[in-house]
């Protein structure tokens, strides 16, 4: 009630204002309207009455103005004070309401603050109660529990010693019988190599070897000098034999480049030459129908030691440019012998990668690793039910090692595919068996192929 009294007189007071505003205008209009008469009685020089009666009238309209404006203050005063009463009292009374509702508001607080408390205190003795319970039913389960598991525990662990003892029973039996196998092939395997030795005895190697370097002599003077100065240049060093499977990639290559590690490798590793900067050390051959096939690109390699059979010049009449020829024992021996001296001869093996291994040993590598030899041949039946050599599939890195299907049979044209397989697996264990007598490593680190001669190790984990 007080605020729309307070509101009103504010109202009223607004309004007085206001006609006092309107009242001001009009005097001063008239004002305005007098000093322009007193200019024109001025212009058309009227009488002195005229003019004291001009100044009579202003002096009147002042009178009455300070009249006004006296009457208007004294009335603005008293609103005033009226006003500034009527805010105390309401000041006044509103702390007295504000006080009244503090008090309630804190009273009704400490009341619920107490009812929460006594809340609490029953929650927590009621948990307290029921935490109890549970403990003491979980002990007594897990109790029981850990009784089950120690019985079965331990019915376990007797079933599993009975178990342990009969498969360790079988193992011994098995590994005796074994053994027992294994005797017997390394019994016959010393009477079969003893059977070769005449081989060895009369120097039947040496004999041939240097037949043959003799006549090579003859054709390249020097070559001797050459090939032996090989020997042992890389004494306890590792290196790698590059196959020429399809497993093999440039990539692999690129890192044995980067790393710095000597390789050796073979035949038509100049196919992926445009795919990588890695170029091999040591480049080998001992195919003589490749080599009359492709002697014009065999010509044009360098920048690397070319290593080729001495059958190329002896019997076929081929020189390949800036070669070093190494005496070739051309026999399919059974078990195959191993000269560590390539002087003596370089044995058949069925494969270029076992006479590179051979010359790898004879250059004093005691760690070597083959990649890309994959060790398989693509093989179909022909219509009279022989395995034949499958030129539509790939049996090498690149789809144009040769230049078509023809030049591939050509090379491979006095070859019997699945004989040739067989006494190839053959050689390879063979040559383990003579790397491990000279305590040579050679690890297969190619990814896949069907070489498990060697123990397997993978490309990327290798401890360069």
């Amino acid at each position: 009630m007080r605020s729309a009294e307070l509101e009103r007189r504010f109202n009223e007071l607004n309004f007085l204002m206001s006609e006092m505003n309107k009242k001001l205008s009009y005097l001063s209009d008239e004002n305005e309207v007098l000093r322009n008469k007193l200019e024109e009685v001025e212009r058309d020089n009227r009488s002195q009455q005229i003019e004291q009666l001009v100044y009579s009238n202003i002096e009147q309209l002042n009178k009455r103005l300070k009249a006004l404006s006296d009457e208007l203050y004294g009335y603005i005063d008293g609103q005033n004070a009226q006003v500034i009463r009527y805010v105390d009292d309401v000041r006044e009374e509103l702390g007295s309401r504000i006080q009244s509702l503090s008090d309630e508001l804190y009273k009704y607080m400490e009341e619920q603050d107490r009812q929460i408390l006594g809340h609490i205190d029953d929650a927590r003795g009621n948990l307290g109660s029921r935490i109890q319970l549970l403990s003491d039913e979980l002990y007594k389960y897990m109790e029981e529990q850990n009784g089950q598991i120690l019985g079965h525990v331990e019915h376990m662990r007797a079933d599993i010693e009975n178990r342990i003892q009969l498969f360790s029973d079988d193992i011994y039996g098995y590994v005796d019988e074994k053994k027992s196998s294994c005797d017997n092939a390394l019994d016959k395997y010393s009477k079969k190599m003893a059977n070769d030795n005449w081989i060895l005895e009369f120097y039947y190697d040496r004999m041939m070897s240097g037949i043959q370097m003799y006549m090579i002599e003859q054709a390249c003077p020097g070559n001797r000098a050459k090939l032996k100065a090989l020997r042992d240049t890389h004494m306890g060093e590792k290196c790698f034999i590059i196959g020429n499977g399809p497993s093999l990639k440039a990539d692999d290559l690129e890192i044995i480049r980067e790393k710095g590690i000597f390789s050796l490798a073979s035949k038509g590793i100049y196919k992926i030459f445009k795919d990588t900067n890695w170029r091999p050390d040591i480049w080998g051959v001992s195919d003589l129908d490749y080599i009359e096939i492709k002697q014009n690109d065999l010509n044009k390699l360098e920048g690397f030691t070319k290593l080729v059979c001495a059958q190329s010049v002896i019997t076929q009449g081929v020189l390949i440019k800036d070669a070093i020829y190494y005496p070739f024992i051309q026999a399919e021996r059974s078990p195959k012998c191993f000269n560590r001296d390539i002087l003596d001869g370089v044995h058949f093996y069925g494969t270029i990668t076992g006479k590179l291994i051979n010359i790898a040993v004879y250059m004093g590598f005691n760690e070597i690793y083959l990649l890309g030899c994959d060790n398989t041949l693509p093989t179909k039946i022909d219509a009279s039910g022989k395995k034949v050599l499958d030129t539509s599939a790939d049996s090498h890195f690149s789809k144009d090692y040769y230049s078509d299907s023809s030049e591939e049979l050509k090379a491979y044209k006095n070859v019997d595919v699945e004989e040739s397989m067989k006494y190839v697996c053959d050689a390879f264990k063979d040559i383990k068996y003579f790397c491990d007598m000279f305590g040579v490593r050679v690890y297969n680190a190619t990814r896949g192929g069907e070489l498990e001669a060697f123990p397997r190790v993978n490309f990327d984990c290798i401890d360069w």
